[in-house]
C-alpha cells in the first residue's frame, strides 16, 4: 500500500536547492537537502520511494525531510542531533579520569568489570544515569 505524495512548499526554487545540497558538508543535512532536491527538481521530481532508493534509505525515512522543510523552510533541514543532546558529555573530564582510575582496580564484587557494573558505579558515585550499552562503551574506551 503506497502513501499519498507529500506536498512540498516551494520555499526555494529547485535551482537554489541543488547548490545547497552540493555545498553542504554535514552528513545528515546533506541527505536532507538531497532528498528535497530529488523531490523538487524541475526535470522530473521523484516520488518519496524513488528518492529513498536513490539515497539508500527506507521509504518511511524519506518522508521526514519534506515534513521538516514544509513548516520552517530551509532551516528545518539542519541536523538537530548536536543540539538535541546539548552536545555535552555525561561525565566531566575529572569524572572520566576517576572512572579510568577505578577501572584499573578490580570491581567491588571482584572478577571483571562489565558494562552494567560501570553503569552502577557511575550512578552510585555521581548520580549519572546511562544505559548498559553506554557503560560498555565507556569500559571499552577507558579500561
Amino acid at each position: 500500500m503506497s502513501r499519498r505524495r507529500l506536498p512540498i512548499v516551494p520555499h526555494l526554487p529547485p535551482e537554489q536547492v541543488a547548490p545547497r545540497y552540493r555545498s553542504c558538508r554535514q552528513g545528515v543535512e546533506t541527505t536532507h537537502w538531497q532528498v528535497d532536491w530529488l523531490m523538487t527538481r524541475a526535470d522530473g521530481p521523484l516520488t518519496p520511494a524513488q528518492a529513498a532508493h536513490q539515497v539508500g534509505l527506507a521509504a518511511g525515512r524519506v518522508r521526514s525531510p519534506p515534513e521538516r522543510w514544509n513548516a520552517p523552510g530551509p532551516d528545518g533541514l539542519v541536523d538537530r542531533g548536536a543540539v538535541t543532546n546539548g552536545n555535552h558529555p555525561k561525565l566531566t573530564p575529572g569524572q572520566q579520569a576517576a572512572l579510568h582510575e577505578a577501572l584499573q582496580q578490580p570491581p567491588p564484587d571482584g572478577g571483571l568489570w562489565t558494562g552494567p557494573e560501570v553503569v552502577a558505579y557511575d550512578r552510585d558515585r555521581w548520580g549519572v544515569a546511562v544505559g548498559k550499552p553506554t557503560g560498555w562503551k565507556w569500559l571499552r574506551r577507558l579500561g
